[in-house]
């Protein structure tokens, strides 16, 4: 699935879509770390404690 964002695009592929299905995917540029937030209210926590973030010269699938 692809979704037109204001400054490019956000993409996810067909076996992730289940798992932030009914959720919200934010982008947030606070701290100076742009990140993706991803919260899904009903889901449980998985406790996995993984987590990623987009490299600041690697944004949207261009380098800028």
């Amino acid at each position: 699935m692809t979704w037109d964002l204001a400054h490019g695009k956000f993409v996810v592929d067909e076996a992730t879509t289940s798992f932030i299905d009914g959720g919200v995917v934010n982008y947030d540029i606070s701290n100076f770390m742009p990140n993706f937030i991803v919260s899904v209210p009903d889901k449980g926590q998985c406790g996995c404690g993984s987590s990623f973030v987009v490299p600041k010269d690697y944004i949207f699938g261009k380098t800028v």
